[in-house]
């Protein structure tokens, strides 16, 4: 089952970079325990949604020191597992009393930081393990991996423990950056510029798609890796069919170019290229920015089956794939690399 989490309003997690961001252990384990309820079927998202916003909007009408969003959510997590007798607060209360009481460092599960001087607030800790409690009496939630977010969580009550196991989504970043250079490399060839073979040299086209084919594979693995990573249902994996679409284009490219083949079939691949990721549209919907990229590259990939069948110039081509390299690879990779989200 997927979640969509808020990306803007009172119930939005932070994030930076587009990541969740947990300043404390404390409070990756609230947020696991609140996704385990909602995948055990104890209370559906939309509730747990409710009482979030609820507890935020409680604290906005009477503030009472800095805003915290997880001390929030927390509350809210409280007050549905006691609402819904999940467990109630004497058990919470008991249960939390007993795991301050515990020395500092075991907070820690399995893992070893060499240095235990640095601050533990067992309240908030306290409160995020206790309120899972004896959630179904007698039975034990063994492991829930939380896939959409990378985070491995193992929960075997009393104890909870929160692995970093990598299996978020890879920076796309990789994807824009790399593409980008391609695309870059073609648009100067086109353009006449390094495009002269010397004599007695290789034909410049050959190492752009040697580099071209790297590319292709490249996206194709992050794609494989995506769908690996994230649950089938998961946003996540519609995206990474629109990266397969693109690795397998710029493969059959770097293929074409590397060893000479005729561009026509290029051509005729960047035509269904051009017009099938404008299926995508509705998966952009909110993002102005990615939804005026499909419409970028519905120009440059049908500029590119103009050109291979000499209804377009070859320098406006270039122009083109440069303008597409900039706008839709670069500047979102620049977008992402300072802290923000792309618009």
């Amino acid at each position: 089952m997927a979640l969509t989490l808020d990306i803007e309003g009172p119930a939005a997690p932070p994030r930076l970079n587009g990541e969740l961001v947990f300043d404390a252990p404390w409070q990756g384990r609230s947020f696991a325990m609140a996704m385990a309820l909602v995948e055990g079927g104890h209370f559906t998202w939309d509730d747990f949604r409710d009482h979030l916003i609820a507890a935020v909007q409680r604290w906005e009408s009477d503030p009472v020191g800095e805003y915290r969003y997880y001390e929030r959510w927390q509350e809210a997590l409280e007050s549905i597992v006691e609402e819904r007798a999940i467990v109630s607060e004497p058990e919470v209360d008991a249960l939390a009393a007993a795991y301050a009481a515990r020395p500092a460092g075991h907070d820690h599960g399995d893992h070893d930081h060499g240095d235990h001087h640095h601050h533990h607030d067992h309240s908030d800790g306290a409160r995020a393990l206790a309120s899972l409690g004896p959630v179904v009496p007698g039975a034990r939630f063994d492991r829930w991996v939380i896939r959409g977010l990378g985070w491995e969580i193992t929960m075997s009550h009393p104890k909870c423990r929160m692995d970093r196991k990598g299996l978020g989504m890879p920076p796309i970043t990789i994807v824009f950056i790399a593409t980008g250079l391609i695309v870059w490399l073609n648009a100067l060839y086109f353009l006449g510029v390094g495009a002269d073979q010397k004599e007695g040299g290789t034909n410049p086209l050959v190492s752009i798609g040697h580099a071209s084919l790297v590319v292709g594979l490249l996206n194709l693995v992050q794609a494989v890796y995506i769908m690996w990573a994230r649950p089938l249902d998961d946003n996540s994996v519609v995206l990474a069919g629109l990266v397969t679409f693109y690795g397998l284009f710029f493969v059959v490219l770097g293929k074409t170019e590397a060893n000479g083949w005729d561009l026509r079939v290029v051509g005729n691949l960047a035509v269904p290229t051009a017009i099938l990721p404008m299926f995508w549209w509705d998966f952009f919907d909110g993002s102005w920015m990615f939804q005026s990229i499909l419409i970028v590259w519905l120009v440059a990939f049908g500029s590119v089956a103009l050109t291979t069948y000499g209804k377009l110039e070859a320098k406006l081509l270039g122009l083109i794939l440069a303008g597409t390299a900039i706008y839709t690879f670069w500047v979102p990779a620049l977008i992402l690399a300072t802290g923000n989200e792309i618009p």
